[in-house]
């Protein structure tokens, strides 16, 4: 059998992220900018969202 693709796991596990918080800021920012939201709705709609993957992760994946 011949291989055909490797896959590396990024969630923390092999790469420490170091610039997150700031990709995150430019990103929420982008996001407000372009949507017409707040910074502070689109930062309320991202904990949600990563909080909605942790359970599903958790819960349906483990």
């Amino acid at each position: 059998m011949t291989i055909k693709a490797i896959t590396f796991d990024f969630w923390k596990t092999l790469y420490q992220d170091n610039n997150g918080k700031i990709r995150h800021s430019v990103r929420v920012e982008a996001f407000a900018r372009h949507t017409g939201r707040t910074e502070d709705e689109v930062n309320a709609a991202s904990q949600l969202v990563f909080q909605e993957f942790e359970r599903v992760h958790k819960q349906e994946q483990i």
